[in-house]
């Protein structure tokens, strides 16, 4: 199917205003296309190239949902294809934008795609590149345990976010940041950074710079099993991996119950602990323990408080109805 763009859409002649093509998906990209639409008098919207929508009810469908109510409302055309086809390459050449804004779209656009655009096509990337490059660099900079970030807008190649840097901003990685917090204040700089520096590089008062390959590092692909803890890892460690993995695809371990019964238990919400009076040196890593009626569980230097949990199968609980209802899982080792 060609898809025939110019009639989906409104040109404008007006000096200095962009015409934009936005890609983006989830939670990252909803504040950049919004600021996009917001600054009138800088670009002008005419298209929106976001992924599919995946299972019904899901974080990311629910983000997906507002870029395309967002885009339609603004009078956008969307199209949400599965791959960059040739066909869409001959339809964005008819189209001629100025520049495509890309933000979490989540797959390598080619050579020939990015030839397109007259300015070509930047990147909004949450993290200080050249560090964390790919795809996970929130999960990853939480995981790292870094005490901060930021966001860089940088003009595209066919690299892995390898790309000249137009500009930078940091901020503050808080203690108690999640995936979800983090990437929120992050989406929200990346709407300022686009809106005051693209213009600005497009007219040549900024300058893209290199990136400096002897600084990259590389985002850990996260995947579901990256969710099951390691109980010889460090209190900080865990609760990271907890902050990181807190949306998909949480944190987990098992309980053997019985030789043949091993049971999955999701971590729904835990707390470090530095106040316990127990000596934890009678206690093996991955040992549930309580105190003061509450459920703990040991790691490689410490302990952690169990908040909330959730049983495979079963609905969440507190930890105090959850050891009632189970009450020989204390002394067990978790695995």
């Amino acid at each position: 199917m060609i898809f025939d763009l110019r009639k989906h859409t409104t040109f404008t002649e007006d000096d200095g205003v962009l015409r934009v093509v936005f890609m983006g998906s989830g939670q990252f990209a909803l504040p950049i296309l919004e600021s996009i639409i917001k600054n009138k008098e800088k670009f002008h919207l005419v298209l929106t190239i976001t992924k599919p929508h995946s299972k019904a009810g899901s974080v990311y469908d629910v983000y997906q949902n507002k870029i395309k109510e967002l885009s339609i409302l603004n009078d956008s055309r969307i199209i949400q294809p599965k791959k960059i086809t040739s066909e869409i390459v001959e339809e964005m050449r008819e189209l001629e934008p100025d520049v495509v804004v890309v933000a979490s779209y989540g797959e390598i656009l080619s050579q020939e795609f990015l030839d397109i655009p007259k300015y070509g096509c930047v990147n909004l990337h949450a993290s200080l590149l050249p560090e964390l490059r790919g795809a996970s660099p929130v999960q990853n900079a939480i995981i790292e345990n870094k005490k901060e970030t930021g966001v860089t807008l940088m003009k595209m190649d066919v690299g892995l976010d390898t790309g000249d840097i137009i500009s930078q901003t940091k901020i503050e990685i808080k203690p108690i940041d999640t995936t979800e917090t983090l990437l929120d204040k992050l989406s929200k700089l990346g709407a300022q950074l686009l809106t005051r520096d693209l213009p600005e590089w497009i007219s040549g008062e900024l300058t893209a710079l290199p990136q400096n390959p002897k600084e990259a590092t590389l985002c850990q692909i996260i995947d579901r099993e990256d969710g099951h803890i390691i109980w010889l890892k460090t209190s900080q460690e865990i609760y990271n991996y907890y902050r990181a993995l807190s949306v998909w695809p949480g944190i987990f371990c098992f309980w053997r119950k019985t030789e043949i019964d091993l049971i999955r238990i999701k971590l729904i919400e835990i707390e470090l602990t530095h106040d316990l009076t127990l000596n934890l040196s009678q206690y093996t890593p991955g040992e549930v323990f309580v105190e003061n009626k509450e459920m703990f569980i040991k790691t490689h230097d410490n302990a952690i408080k169990i908040i909330t949990l959730q049983r495979e199968g079963k609905k969440v609980m507190d930890a105090k109805s959850f050891l009632n209802g189970n009450p020989d899982i204390i002394n067990s080792n978790l695995i």
